[in-house]
């Protein structure tokens, strides 16, 4: 709205506006008949600050700049930012004439979009508190800018004890004196040690108690500015249950009295991983959006989107796993094979660029439908992706850094392989590949590809793999397509 008047005492003598009806729902005439006053605009609970402001203004001879609510106007508040200027060059005691002219702005969705910017900050935030590992966040100069709950638990700090402090002040001797020298030569000349691996060191508590962690730490950029986060376990718990069956006389009687509740528990531990990961990573992602200092809320939206995306699925893999050990029905539905890679790649997404890895799905020209557990058949795609990047990684990817996804039909049967350029499968490790609780991976339970040939299995298809000439393996497994019948509910 545009508006220009002239006041006299009070008295509104004159008035000229082009939009005030569509902002305020209502017209010239209202206002120099006294219908409405201006400040009958201006919501109850507003008015007396928008007063004195104005006060303000007139006595001081200043511009009037604000914002404010206004009343509810065709059954909606609106908010507006109001910028007036007052012109007394023809005021005079005998004749108090004052002039002014402005314009009012609809800022609504401004107010909307800061006050959703606020509550998904709260919820990143109390997601990332959620997460059962430390999560650490540092600039290049390696100062700690995010400490989440969990790092608080196991470092025995509070948040506002170590943000804006120097990481080395989790870390004992000698690594204390030597963390900065660290940085700074992997800043300066890009050779990494531990960027971009895991490997496992020893954190200081705070009460000067040393104890074993496992330290993955990833390098993020946003926009040119580099950033290191790193996500943390505490392994004391895990070096004593080492501890503990080192002195045991037989390793194998103990595993084979693993009782189901045990394998239940051990399963969801390893399947859930994946999801809790993803939420760790775009919960950061979101949060550095959120203090860049221009956010994309396009950006913020979408981390937010597939953080929420990968907390729902990390539920239903619980669900599906109580499932599979009382033995109940699975939850199966018509899927496109299609939608289930693209989706697969979506959720693949933040770690691969992490790993520096390029996905490749290209969906054929027809549907290709099955009858399958969706939660189920997405563990086992991305189970097989994350196996066959990690094989890409080990090799530095001398093979290349593209792994490719890729569906098939085979005579009544869709046929779903990872094409990766790693390492292969060796024959060291071929008999063993789908043995539960063995592994050729460091920190590895070794269930992964026996979970995900039972799922294929129960679904009626088979899981196999076969060594690439040029480097690498292409993992597989099939599903029988779906027929739809009359009695069929899906058809």
């Amino acid at each position: 709205m545009i508006y220009k008047g002239v006041e006299r005492k009070g008295e509104l003598l004159a008035f000229e506006s082009a939009g005030s009806d569509e902002l305020y729902g209502v017209s010239n005439e209202d206002f120099l008949s006294g219908r409405v006053n201006w400040l009958d605009l201006v919501h109850p609970d507003q008015k007396n600050r928008v007063i004195q402001h104005t006060i303000q203004a007139l006595k001081q001879g200043t511009p009037l700049s604000l914002e404010f609510r206004t009343r509810p106007i065709r059954g909606q508040s609106k908010y507006v930012w109001d910028h007036r200027y007052f012109d007394f060059s023809n005021y005079s005691d005998e004749d108090p004439l004052m002039e002014f002219e402005g314009y009012t702005l609809d800022i609504s969705e401004r107010i909307r979009v800061q006050q959703q910017l606020q509550e998904s900050k709260g919820f990143a935030d109390a997601v990332l508190d959620t997460s059962v590992e430390a999560i650490i966040t540092i600039n290049r100069q390696a100062i700690v800018e995010s400490f989440n709950h969990s790092a608080e638990s196991m470092f025995g700090y509070q948040k506002s004890e170590v943000i804006g402090k120097n990481v080395k002040l989790l870390m004992p001797q000698p690594f204390h004196d030597q963390h900065d020298k660290y940085v700074k030569n992997y800043v300066t000349t890009g050779k990494a040690k531990i960027i971009g691996k895991g490997r496992e060191v020893i954190g200081l508590h705070k009460s000067g108690h040393q104890f074993p962690i496992y330290l993955a730490v990833s390098e993020v950029f946003h926009q040119t500015e580099r950033k290191f986060v790193g996500l943390i376990r505490d392994l004391s718990h895990e070096r004593q249950i080492e501890l503990e069956a080192a002195e045991a006389r037989n390793q194998l009687a103990h595993l084979d009295r693993i009782n189901m509740l045990n394998e239940m528990a051990t399963g969801i531990a390893h399947e859930i991983n994946q999801p809790l990961t993803a939420i760790s990573m775009y919960a950061q992602t979101a949060l550095r959006t959120l203090n860049a200092p221009a956010p994309k809320l396009d950006l913020l939206a979408r981390s937010l989107e597939k953080l929420s995306t990968q907390a729902h699925r990390a539920g239903e893999v619980i669900e599906r796993m109580q499932q599979m050990v009382r033995q109940e029905d699975s939850q199966r539905e018509v899927i496109d094979c299609n939608d289930l890679l693209r989706g697969i790649a979506n959720l693949a997404e933040v770690e691969a660029q992490l790993r520096d890895i390029d996905i490749e799905f290209t969906p054929i020209s027809r549907q290709v439908l099955v009858h399958s557990d969706k939660v189920q058949i997405q563990q086992v795609a991305l189970n097989l992706l994350r196996n066959g990047m990690q094989s890409m990684e080990a090799v530095n990817r001398k093979h290349g850094s593209r792994i490719t996804m890729s569906v098939e039909i085979e005579k009544d049967s869709a046929r779903i392989s990872i094409i990766d350029s790693g390492t292969g499968v060796s024959s060291e490790i071929e008999s063993i590949l789908f043995k539960p609780f063995s592994s050729s991976k460091q920190n590895s339970l070794g269930i992964g590809l026996s979970l995900c040939r039972s799922i294929i299995n129960a679904h009626g298809g088979k899981l196999g793999y076969t060594n690439n000439i040029q480097g690498g393996a292409t993992f597989y497994f099939t599903l029988p397509l779906y027929v739809a019948t009359e009695k069929d509910p899906e058809e």
